[in-house]
């Protein structure tokens, strides 16, 4: 497991000292890239770099941003997707909260507040004073401050926000905690306490609420950091860039810039242009365009003046958003122009998908100037590119392990033991009523019987219906305590054991797609099969047991094989066209899991496809600039 990025000879040259018109590989670099995300990020770079030139010749700049987690391990970017999913998980817990308890529709905005109310005890971390939860959302009565002054670090992160009554707020300004009542001993004492208390497992809010000694130094090497980017992979990519690469001729003293993503953020808000990043992936393009247009001009004012639209009030300037009184001499008045007239009409207008008439009808109507030499009607849509997963890691089986008792009985059916408070409707009725299952159901049939009628009482809720102790009839008196019961499943394949049980197979590397007279034919490929000498030929007939699934003979023809996040055109019978992205097989009836929108973000947004039946079924394949091709043919990959 590689814990660390190795740092590289910055001299980055090819073999003969000498720029390139196109970047050289990464192998022919002096030094080595250990971390194999950063590795494959760089390749991915130079891929999209050099068909760029191959299209357009050579740039006058680049600039990059590069993504936070780049740099760390696998261990830690690990545990940043679990911190993610946690923060997701809990995010909608409070949104259903804040509409159950009061009744409306909470924004991000409102998301913070209860978080922060939460985390604080219900109390202002200034004054230690009790917020009431009923007064929570309460105009103005609380607001969400930057502890430290967002003008003075430009950090607009969770660490650097708390909740405060707005009395305080108003009354600290634009100073830190420390510099607002940190002469006053006794005051600070409690303060000291309280934060300790309360962040005792976040330390990085625990330091912003305690700094002392936050001067104009301090200050300029805080904005500085948050401006640009200092990681590791954006330094190697300035010097391979800097250094491997010819640039066309301009008045530009730089070549390569490196930006911080706050940087980005605080660029966008000035022109406007809004980010959301659950709506779809198309956003990463609207941080492009922003990207290049971060002249050095541009960054200059992002580091001179903060970010917040303004408002005066009794000549004061008042944070719109937080509520925070702002010091002239940190804020004045300023906007940062956008890089040419209409830059943000013209940048949602390109965000758009096509209308019902096919068109781009805000881009078509906008009158913007950049198109004189260019047929608008030409203009696609933003097409978001995935990479296809074709990694084969993961397990090779599922950990629950199924007995064959009764295959060597001459039934056709495994048991595996469920836990009692997760038995369905389902299950306990197939056991009782199922002529297949017969032989379990007389193994043991008061018990299941009593079972069946407890959950019937309880609605068939298992975990009400068994939320007490369950005790199994005995003729003695000394009943043991049932915790789980043995369930069955029909067929009985899957990964074999060594202790003579089975179990279910677990990740699905790839599914191949067989054809014949015009019906498409699925096999699903796992990770243990790729320990065996030869691949599954058997492809899924809905709701039937592997052992009567259909063998794929020389009468069917072998058209691809789909990972996750390969390109599809399907069409069914009576329905438009779809140009999508595959996400899974369901082994169970032969089905496919597609996005709805193949801009989607994430895995939110699916629909599920019958294959076998489907008037088309093809494969695409996306390159580097999103040209997008159909695979006419494709060679079956073997089990090495």
């Amino acid at each position: 497991m590689i814990k660390h990025v190795k740092m590289l000879d910055m001299n980055l040259k090819d073999g003969n000292n000498n720029p390139q018109h196109k970047l050289p590989p990464i192998s022919e670099i002096k030094g080595e890239i250990l971390n194999p995300v950063v590795l494959r990020a760089v390749s991915q770079t130079r891929k999209v770099i050099n068909a760029i030139i191959d299209k357009y010749g050579s740039p006058m700049a680049i600039y990059i941003e590069t993504a936070r987690e780049l740099s760390k391990s696998f261990d830690e970017r690990r545990k940043i997707e679990l911190q993610q999913k946690e923060n997701n998980d809990n995010n909608e817990e409070i949104k259903k909260y804040i509409r159950e308890t009061f009744n409306f529709e909470p924004k991000p905005f409102d998301i913070v507040k209860m978080k922060l109310w939460r985390e604080q005890g219900g109390k202002c971390v200034y004054s230690q004073k009790a917020i009431p939860a009923e007064r929570l959302y309460e105009d103005n009565y609380v607001q969400v401050d930057h502890i430290i002054p967002f003008s003075r670090c430009f950090n607009d992160s969770y660490n650097n926000k708390v909740l405060v009554l707005t009395d305080e707020n108003q009354r600290k300004k634009e100073k830190t905690p420390f510099e607002y009542f940190g002469e006053d001993e006794k005051r600070w004492h409690a303060f000291e306490e309280f934060v300790n208390l309360t962040y005792r497992y976040n330390s990085k809010k625990r330091d912003n609420l305690l700094i002392k000694n936050f001067d104009e130094n301090k200050s300029k090497e805080w904005i500085e950091r948050n401006i640009n980017d200092t990681k590791y992979i954006s330094r190697f990519l300035y010097n391979y860039l800097s250094n491997n690469l010819i640039f066309s001729d301009s008045d530009m003293k730089r070549k390569v810039y490196t930006i911080n993503g706050q940087a980005t953020a605080i660029l966008r808000h000035y022109w406007g242009l809004k980010k959301d990043r659950e709506e779809s992936d198309k956003h990463h393009a609207q941080d492009a365009v922003v990207i290049a247009c971060a002249t050095n001009k541009n960054i200059k004012k992002v580091s001179d003046y903060s970010r917040r639209k303004v408002l005066k009030e009794n000549s004061e300037i008042i944070d719109r958003e937080t509520g925070e009184i702002i010091d002239l001499k940190y804020n004045p008045e300023i906007t940062i122009k956008e890089p040419w007239p209409l830059f943000r009409e013209e940048v949602e207008a390109r965000m758009e998908d096509f209308d019902n008439h096919g068109e781009m009808y805000a881009l078509k109507n906008g009158s913007f100037r950049n198109y004189d030499d260019i047929d608008i009607n030409t203009i696609k849509p933003i097409f978001v590119s995935r990479m296809p997963e074709r990694k084969i890691t993961g397990k090779a089986h599922k950990d629950t392990m199924r007995s064959q008792k009764f295959i060597k009985k001459g039934y056709n059916f495994t048991v595996v033991k469920k836990p009692l408070k997760s038995i369905s409707k389902s299950e306990i009725e197939s056991i009782i009523k199922n002529e297949n299952f017969k032989e379990l159901y007389q193994s043991d049939k008061i018990m299941y019987d009593d079972i069946y009628l407890k959950m019937q009482e309880a609605g068939f809720n298992a975990e009400k219906a068994f939320s007490k102790e369950y005790r199994k009839h005995s003729k003695n008196g000394k009943s043991p305590i049932v915790r789980s019961i043995k369930v069955p499943s029909m067929g009985h394949t899957g990964v074999k054991l060594k202790n003579d049980s089975i179990a279910e197979n677990a990740s699905m590397v790839r599914v191949d797609v067989f054809e014949k007279d015009n019906k498409f034919y699925l096999v699903p490929i796992y990770v243990s099969d790729f320990v065996k000498k030869e691949l599954p030929n058997k492809a899924i007939v809905a709701y039937k047991d592997e052992e009567d699934w259909i063998e794929m003979t020389d009468e069917y023809k072998f058209k691809f094989s789909l990972y996750p996040n390969d390109l599809v055109r399907i069409k069914k019978k009576g329905e438009k066209e779809v140009l999508t992205y595959y996400k899974e097989t369901d082994r169970s009836n032969a089905g496919i899991t597609v996005l709805i929108n193949p801009n989607a973000c994430g895995n939110k947004s699916t629909t599920k496809y019958g294959t076998k039946t489907l008037e088309k079924f093809e494969k695409y394949q996306v390159d580097v600039l999103g040209n997008i091709f159909k695979i006419n043919k494709e060679k079956r990959e073997g089990v090495n």
